[in-house]
């Protein structure tokens, strides 16, 4: 692939649960590549700043018609650089992603078995009664399960958080933003999940189970609604039989459905400060890797050179030997890539087809966070005290704890982070311009 922009790569790939060390004696010595990818789930504490200092402002050469001397890049979609723009200012290249937040992935095989038909809840109160249709402790199958975690138990908060029309993190209610522990519609979200627990709907493990588990069990029956990621539908590791849907989300009341908004992008690629010509150059080849399928380029990026990557048999192309050592783990899809589609190298099976109907259906139910793409510096030290916060509210759906400590709670949440944060965040917004 470099033949074709002119230039050679050599990529540094470091195991997941090593790139935060990795990035921080990379930066702490101040060896920085020309590109280094910034993961937006994980972006390491100070990041604006060490941004700001040591990587390139990319505003002047993507914003408004500079654009257009990028047209692959003008291609990815609007979400996706949500990631990329902080304090207002462009300082990356995205790797987009589906804009949606997470899903209840389900197996709608063995519900349709267990209820005469696949799972589509309306309201609350028919996913009450699926929950309870579905469930029998004896025969060890539950209808749903959440997972431990670093922050507290996680039992599918973002799910039925939008069910009961929870923020997406925050709202703006006129011009001042709301934190979603601040809402009546937390407390029915944790009230209700106490419910289902109380009920014994979901797998007693649940408070120390790992997401692996949580697969495992989804796979194998044990459990037959688990939140997850969009990509999960796609997984080319399911066992042979095993289907795999998602619920379409739904009102508590009845009404339209919810489902949060995510990053819509893995990470984004960041330039390291040098001279407008270097800049464009390296522009020039993330537009070249952001070619949207069915491109020329595209093709080149993932197949190599015919011959030596790849083999044609008519209309079929494989990957030799010899690309599937060097083609498939070059990771160049790390620095950006095109607009994702559900087609090649993703399975094409009855798993793609459920994954399209989902996306289409819950396409206009999406809620955005209005603080995405904000930095606050007292967000990234409040993993203490929302793990307070999360210990009592997983302390409250056990029964170990009633709703006064839980409001307690949230006050203590908001005195010591979260006005602090809400503080910080306003400052921001108003900054740009973007409250109402």
């Amino acid at each position: 692939m470099g033949e074709q922009v002119n230039t050679s790569f050599d990529i540094q790939l470091v195991p997941g649960d090593s790139y935060a060390s990795k990035f921080a004696t990379m930066t702490a010595g101040g060896d920085l590549p020309d590109l280094v990818q910034f993961r937006t789930f994980a972006p390491p504490q100070g990041y604006p700043q060490l941004l700001e200092a040591k990587f390139q402002d990319l505003s002047e050469h993507l914003s408004g018609d500079k654009a257009r001397k990028y047209p692959n890049l003008a291609n990815l979609p609007e979400a996706s650089w949500a990631s990329a723009r902080i304090n207002g200012r462009i300082y990356g290249v995205p790797e987009p992603r589906p804009p949606f937040g997470s899903i209840l992935v389900c197996r709608p095989d063995i519900i349709k078995e267990l209820t005469g038909q696949e799972p589509a809840p309306k309201s609350e109160a028919d996913f009450t009664a699926l929950c309870k249709e579905v469930t029998d402790a004896k025969a060890n199958r539950y209808a749903i399960c959440g997972q431990g975690g670093a922050n507290g138990v996680e039992w599918g908060f973002d799910i039925i958080g939008a069910v009961f029309g929870v923020p997406n993190g925050w709202k703006l209610d006129g011009d001042k933003l709301v934190n979603k522990y601040e809402t009546d519609e937390w407390i029915r979200t944790i009230s209700y999940i106490k419910k289902l627990h109380a009920a014994g709907y979901h797998h007693p493990d649940t408070p120390s189970l790992e997401n692996s588990q949580a697969k495992t069990y989804l796979t194998n029956g044990t459990v037959l609604m688990h939140m997850d990621g969009i990509s999960s539908l796609l997984d080319t590791t399911l066992p042979k039989g095993v289907v795999l849907g998602a619920v379409v989300p739904f009102g508590s009341d009845g009404g339209k459905g919810a489902n949060y908004q995510g990053t819509s992008s893995f990470g984004f690629t960041a330039f390291r400060k040098a001279g407008r010509k270097k800049i464009e150059e390296q522009l020039g080849i993330l537009d070249y890797l952001a070619a949207p399928y069915g491109s020329q380029e595209y093709f080149k990026i993932r197949n190599g050179r015919e011959g030596v990557h790849f083999t044609r048999d008519g209309d079929n192309v494989e990957l030799t030997k010899t690309g599937r050592t060097t083609v498939e783990p070059s990771g160049l899809f790390r620095v950006t890539e095109g607009p994702q589609v559900l087609t090649n190298p993703i399975r094409i099976d009855e798993q793609l087809r459920r994954s399209h109907a989902w996306q289409v259906a819950t396409q206009d139910m999406l809620v955005e966070n209005p603080v995405q793409g904000l930095y606050s510096p007292a967000a990234s030290r409040s993993g203490s005290a929302t793990s307070a916060l999360n210990d009592t509210v997983n302390s409250y759906v056990l029964g170990r704890a009633d709703l006064n400590a839980v409001r307690s709670a949230i006050s203590s949440w908001k005195s010591s982070v979260g006005n602090t944060v809400r503080k910080e965040y306003t400052q921001q917004l108003d900054r740009q311009g973007s409250r109402t």
